[in-house]
């Protein structure tokens, strides 16, 4: 009995120095962990199955040492799974939860080795196929890299650069209707989107001003001419990248479900690209070709026209800014009709010979109709402060040539509510 009782201490005494043992290496070394799991197995593997010939398993004192044991096994494959980068990690770090779930006898230190296994499991599950990890793990890393970078259209572009090769990669070996292909695929399309979308939108909204600490969004409207072609030239710029961007995005493939929502933006942006004059070159749409919000258009560039000439001759005259010269140009016309009918109307009195005489002096009257654009220096579609301003300045100079204004400003505001300016 005695013999009994020393052989059982000196075997419980071999297993718990061993753990122990294994403890003190430093949790925060994958390799050094992992490999100490494998030392601790082999050393006890013959003293705990001595122990257990004699021992029963509901014995107390073997329940605490086999747990003991077990759990620091257990512990030993979470450190290493936690901070390894090995390919085989998941598998590796199975074995060992497993081999703890067989040594370990409590209920407490056996639900803790179940929960992991679980878990662990359901990771497995997750898990691109052996052939494929590399390249999904390179994706990651610069799907990782990427959040840590501005937030831009450049970097996006360079996401899907960078990616691409890997993608295509993937797409060799599975095929391009696998499921982890597509999903991987669609990731990054979403991500490189989300920041177009954004850059796009960001680019539209209003200049602030602050006002008492709080900024005010002015309207583009408000903003000087200067101003206002400053920030049409950063709109096209940012929808000519955008759209580049959207070229190499064509060609990844992405799931179905994505597929409705990349096409709108697409569309939006194409719609962008034409008002601006910004080059269309499409690339082939993969079938299976489709985050973030979707883009808006505040159609602020149309007020600008495209890059073709006779477009942009079109659509400037259609523009509020045009109706300034417009009305100037009509009146100068009415000038020399008002002339002509001066002379038409009294053709007894006045020679043949002096009617250029009063078609001239008609057109020059209405030339005069030119100097109120100086007063006048609305660039948008007519309202009340152009009267103000320019019509009381000329009301100061002459009350003739306020009201030659007014009529001028009058014309203009026809002109500008034909167009529905």
């Amino acid at each position: 009995m005695q013999q009994n009782q020393r052989w059982e201490s000196l075997v419980i005494n071999k297993i718990s120095a061993e753990v122990e043992k294994t403890k003190k290496v430093d949790h925060k070394d994958p390799k050094a962990r992992i490999e100490a799991a494998r030392k601790l197995v082999t050393s006890t593997k013959e003293p705990f199955s001595q122990l257990k010939s004699i021992l029963p398993a509901t014995d107390s004192q073997y329940q605490m040492i086999a747990d003991k044991l077990g759990l620091e096994i257990l512990q030993c494959g979470i450190d290493y799974f936690l901070k390894s980068n090995d390919e085989d990690k998941h598998e590796t770090t199975m074995k060992m939860l497993k081999y703890a779930n067989s040594v370990v006898v409590g209920s407490m230190a056996k639900g803790r080795c179940q929960d992991q296994i679980r878990e662990l499991e359901k990771a497995i599950e997750n898990l691109p196929p052996k052939e494929i990890r590399e390249e999904d793990s390179k994706i990651k890393e610069l799907l990782v890299l990427y959040v840590k970078q501005s937030n831009d259209i450049y970097n996006a572009t360079n996401l899907l650069g960078n990616t691409k090769p890997h993608l295509q990669s993937i797409k060799t070996k599975m095929g391009s209707t696998n499921a982890h292909y597509l999903k991987l695929s669609t990731i990054v399309v979403q991500t490189a989107l989300h920041t177009i979308v954004e850059e796009v939108n960001n680019v539209q909204k209003g200049d602030t001003i602050d006002i008492g600490g709080i900024p005010i969004e002015m309207p583009d409207d408000l903003l000087p001419p200067d101003q206002r072609r400053q920030k049409y030239n950063r709109i096209k710029k940012v929808v000519s990248d955008a759209w580049k961007a959207t070229v190499i995005m064509d060609d990844f493939d992405i799931d179905s479900k994505f597929k409705s929502h990349y096409n709108q933006n697409k569309s939006t942006l194409k719609s962008m690209c034409t008002d601006l004059g910004v080059p269309i070159n499409e690339h082939r749409m993969s079938s299976n070709n489709t985050g973030a919000s979707g883009l808006g258009y505040t159609g602020y560039e149309r007020m600008y026209g495209n890059a073709s000439t006779g477009e942009a001759l079109w659509d400037h005259l259609k523009s509020p800014e045009s109706s300034r010269w417009e009305a100037a140009t009509i009146m100068t016309i009415l000038g020399g009709l008002i002339g002509f009918l001066i002379y038409y109307n009294n053709p007894g009195t006045i020679a043949v010979d002096e009617k250029w005489s009063y078609i001239l002096w008609g057109t020059g009257i209405g030339a005069i109709s030119w100097f109120c654009i100086l007063y006048d220096n609305d660039e948008r579609s007519f309202d009340a402060r152009g009267f103000d301003r320019g019509g009381c300045a000329g009301g100061l100079v002459l009350i003739g040539l306020f009201i030659f204004y007014w009529i001028y400003k009058a014309i203009r505001l026809v002109i500008d509510g034909i167009k529905g300016a």
